[in-house]
């Protein structure tokens, strides 16, 4: 949430795209989730997390200094698909135990699989509210889904759905803690009711070597998201784009989002299409998952 403020408002100024919207993007938060995978305690993951978005930022900052935006397009398409369906896959199975109203088992160390094998067969007995929740969630996305195709209203079906679970929660008292102070289903929690505060990440020099190859990486497919969606955009509203100015902005976004505890970012293919307009339309040549892209030439 304070990468969709701090990075999206930072990038917004800087950006040469008057279109594209920045934040965090499913394809970034799976390779931030793998280098931060090895680290236990939870403070340190944190901090960590925030040195890695500077590390980002600067990296990026770099590539603009030196005009190598272009380089990005040496990028394949089929790596960056591949990338994305792999992600996609690895966030669903990621949300078996949230679907299934149990707590996630397995280390670190465990590969995805066998910690998806560990939440299913030793978790004990499965939640049937949440599964129920959760399952009458994606019937009711599908359902909206179908409608606001086909009669072209607003693409706001997923919200509607989670707002529709939420009611249907509530309702019920499912989320409402009971004396014991535990809830039917599992909820988010308190959210602070402040904007992101300015925050000095702890620095270690261990830290930094771990995660530079991820920095460079997250760099890189982060500019190549943000120009494909940039120039998808513009060959619709002819904008000319500085592909250098677009990565100085993302540079600088993830470098400040940094310093306000914001996990990097990249530009949004999602959110940066138009309420109207599907996505499919604005961006004939892009897969419709979050994060995907098409070759710059």
């Amino acid at each position: 949430m304070y990468s969709a403020i701090v990075v999206t408002l930072v990038a917004s100024i800087f950006g040469s795209s008057s279109h594209l919207i920045n934040g965090p993007t499913n394809a970034i938060s799976l390779v931030v989730f793998g280098a931060l995978s090895g680290f236990e305690a939870r403070f340190d993951a944190y901090q960590a997390m925030f040195l890695l978005g500077i590390m980002v930022g600067v990296v990026q900052i770099l590539i603009a200094v030196f005009k190598l935006g272009d380089l990005t397009r040496y990028i394949s398409e089929s790596v960056v698909l591949g990338f994305i369906a792999g992600a996609g896959l690895l966030v669903a199975i990621g949300q078996v135990g949230n679907f299934l109203g149990v707590a996630k088992t397995g280390g670190g160390d465990h590969s995805v699989l066998l910690r998806l094998s560990e939440t299913v067969t030793q978790s004990g007995p499965f939640n049937l509210y949440a599964a129920s929740l959760g399952l009458g969630t994606l019937l009711v996305a599908l359902v909206l889904r179908r409608v606001t195709n086909r009669y072209k209203l607003l693409q706001i079906d997923m919200l509607a759905a989670l707002i529709i679970a939420a009611v249907v929660a509530t309702y019920f008292g499912w989320s409402a803690p009971k004396p014991d102070g535990k809830t039917i289903i599992s909820v988010v929690g308190t959210l602070p009711a402040a904007l992101p505060s300015f925050h000095i990440p702890e620095i270690k020099f261990e830290w930094v070597n771990r995660l530079f190859g991820s920095a460079v990486a997250i760099s890189f497919l982060g500019l190549r998201e943000a120009l494909a969606v940039a120039k998808s955009i513009a060959t619709h509203t002819r904008q000319p784009l500085d592909y250098n100015r677009q990565c100085l902005a993302e540079g600088i976004g993830n470098l400040v989002g940094g310093f306000f505890q914001s996990l990097p970012g990249s530009g949004s293919l999602t959110r940066s299409a138009s309420l109207g307009r599907s996505p499919r339309k604005l961006f004939p040549n892009i897969p419709s998952t979050e994060g995907a892209s098409q070759p710059l030439t």
